[in-house]
């Protein structure tokens, strides 16, 4: 429901009333049925991205229902999953053409682009961000009121020649008493990690004397210095150590980059810079057409791997490169061909990062028992964070650094796999956003024991008091405990005939 429905102010000249409704209702009723004897596009920023999905289609079955005398309508999303389909918005209609268009975008219309010819702007007023929690790392969707300056805008959407239309699904009073003069910031609602890693980089130690143009919370520079830390990035005077150096080379995230140069112990490069580069692309996964949806779910249960969300990630990208690009490949499975092409660029790109800095890359081993431990390994050095554990074994994970609870995703492979298995209890999880599911995204079992051993003891001994700490704190003692056991020594014979065998060896400090 729009704030304020009832009388909206219109962006020149006027009110109209419509009826209590929806806001996809209305912008049906004002997109779809509109006799333009000219070609008109309209603008309608929706607040939710699955609520572009559904504008699209609940537009689009509209359409079939109107005089064809109103000319062809064609819908078009445009949000930053859609890859190189946004050139259509800019695609000029044939010249006598009587084709209307609707475009269905987010806040990306607000002041990415311009066209010349829109006829109606249907402005909601609401946006949907998400906005990061430093006290549980976590991202939370908050559902919110535009600015001014980004209602100002929208209406510029408009302003074109001929002149169009902005309808605001809000009412004066909504606009002057709750919508503040700008957006906030983006310093303050995005994770600092990245940034801090950087700034360190320029060699400025002290975060609390930087000149930002917009000072960010001190809890969030705190704890982006505290992930560093855990991540071994800096050292014991607070500056970056080598392996902080070598995490601001990459272009990414610094769990990330931490779990990419982990890869080179671990002799996994090929796959791990292949995850890297999926993670960064947008999604590749296109929600496909209610007809099509059971045909597309059987498919791409052929790519899922047993071993969790990342390595089907690492399947998808090889089977795309298989198929030699294929597009037709993308469409059959429901995948965006954009994201993996965009993926495969990326991965070139950290390749040759890592050749710049010399570091070792392995050759591909993927498939292999031994891989995926390795792999896994990997994934924990950086994102030993990102840990989550079923504490019912009925799928409600909480989080080790916080008390929420999370579930898989549907279109995760432990809930698509034929016939239904168990499932995991311990996860690594990418991303967790607190939202109306609360899902994780991109999941994939870990064992415990792992974590133990891989992940700094401080960090485990920080953790708040919890079942999972007690039992994580319990294997570390069984750890400790394995590892105080002296070792039964050689014979005199044997070690001194193995000494000139082991010569040579080269050993990693």
């Amino acid at each position: 429901m729009s704030p304020g429905l009832g009388q909206l102010s219109c962006g020149h000249g006027g009110a109209q009333v419509f009826p209590q409704g929806s806001q996809v209702g209305i912008a049906l009723f004002r997109c779809c049925g509109d006799p333009l004897g000219t070609a008109a596009t309209s603008l309608v920023p929706p607040s939710f991205l699955q609520e572009i999905t559904e504008c699209c289609r609940a537009i689009q079955t509209e359409a079939l229902a109107l005089n064809p005398g109103l000319g062809p309508l064609l819908v078009l999303p445009l949000h930053p999953g859609v890859g190189r389909a946004a050139q259509k918005v800019y695609e000029a209609p044939e010249e006598g053409s009587r084709e209307r268009r609707v475009v269905i975008t987010h806040w990306l219309g607000d002041s990415s682009f311009s066209l010349g010819s829109v006829g109606y702007v249907i402005d909601t007023g609401l946006e949907l961000r998400s906005v990061y929690n430093p006290r549980i790392r976590a991202e939370s969707q908050v559902l919110r009121p535009i600015s001014r300056s980004q209602a100002e805008s929208r209406m510029q959407r408009a302003a074109g020649s001929p002149q169009g239309t902005c309808l605001r699904l809000y009412s004066e009073a909504f606009y002057e008493q709750r919508l503040p003069p700008s957006p906030a910031p983006h310093v303050s609602e995005t994770s600092l990690s990245r940034l801090v890693l950087l700034l360190k980089r320029l060699d400025i130690a002290d975060m609390g004397q930087c000149d930002f143009l917009d000072r960010p919370a001190p809890e969030s520079l705190m704890q982006a210095l505290e992930d560093l830390d855990y991540l071994a990035a800096l050292d014991d005077d607070g500056n970056l150590s080598e392996v902080g150096i070598i995490m601001s080379e990459f272009p990414l995230d610094p769990q990330l980059a931490k779990a990419l140069i982990a890869s080179c112990e671990f002799d996994c490069v090929e796959e791990m810079v292949s995850l890297a580069a999926m993670l960064t692309a947008p999604p590749c996964f296109v929600t496909p057409s209610t007809r099509l949806e059971e045909a597309v779910t059987a498919r791409r249960r052929a790519l899922l791997h047993p071993d969790g969300d990342h390595f089907t990630l690492i399947n998808i990208f090889n089977a795309f490169q298989q198929h030699n690009l294929d597009e037709s490949w993308c469409r059959k499975h429901a995948l965006s061909s954009e994201a993996l092409r965009l993926a495969g660029i990326v991965r070139a790109e950290l390749l040759e990062v890592m050749q710049r800095i010399e570091l070792p890359v392995s050759p591909p081993a993927f498939g292999t028992d031994t891989n995926v431990l390795n792999v896994q390994r990997a994934l924990i050095s950086g994102y030993f964070l990102k840990v989550a554990r079923d504490i019912d074994g009925s799928g409600n994970y909480v989080m080790l650094t916080h008390k929420h609870v999370a579930h898989l995703p549907s279109a995760c492979c432990y809930l698509l796999r034929q016939p239904p298995q168990r499932l995991p209890p311990w996860v690594l999880y990418h991303e967790f956003t607190i939202s109306q599911d609360n899902c994780l995204r991109v999941v994939s079992e870990i064992q415990p024991q792992m974590l133990v051993e891989l992940a700094p003891q401080y960090y485990l001994s920080n953790l708040p008091p919890s079942e999972s700490r007690d039992l994580l704190m319990e294997l570390r003692e069984k750890v400790v405990a394995a590892e105080d056991v002296p070792e039964v020594a050689e014979p005199l014979e044997e070690a001194a005939s193995g000494e000139d065998e082991n010569r040579d060896v080269c050993v990693l400090q």
